[in-house]
């Protein structure tokens, strides 16, 4: 947007952030955590076989003791923590806010280097 009489212009951008969400193994009532609900379904519809089953962790169309070992290997995992690190830390991931910081610093960044006057303004 240009003002009449000024040098300078301003740009306007509009930033959307999509994230796909990876469900967790082992969340079998999709509450975002694996926990003792989650065992519940699974006893309820032990035996099952068909498409779609929620407590259906290895997707091989019935729910059997492998459902119960993927339940019980992630128990107390909530969405979006990550384990693996050794010790069994918990790691949140970034929120969307660092996201949208961290590109707004590189468009200022680039803004600046790319200035026709070549000293940042």
């Amino acid at each position: 947007m240009r003002v009449s009489g000024a040098s300078d212009s301003v740009q306007f951008y509009q930033l959307r952030l999509l994230a796909a969400a990876n469900p967790l193994r082992g969340d079998y009532n999709q509450n975002s955590v694996a926990d003792a609900a989650d065992y519940v379904v699974w006893r309820k519809s032990l035996g099952e076989t068909g498409a779609n089953l929620p407590a259906d962790g290895n997707g091989n169309g019935q729910v059997d003791s492998d459902d119960y070992t993927i339940w019980r290997s992630n128990f107390g995992i909530t969405q979006g923590s990550v384990t693996g690190l050794g010790n069994g830390t918990n790691v949140p991931e970034p929120t969307v806010g660092r996201y949208f910081l961290t590109l707004l610093a590189v468009q200022i960044t680039t803004r600046r280097s790319r200035s026709p006057l070549g000293n940042g303004q």
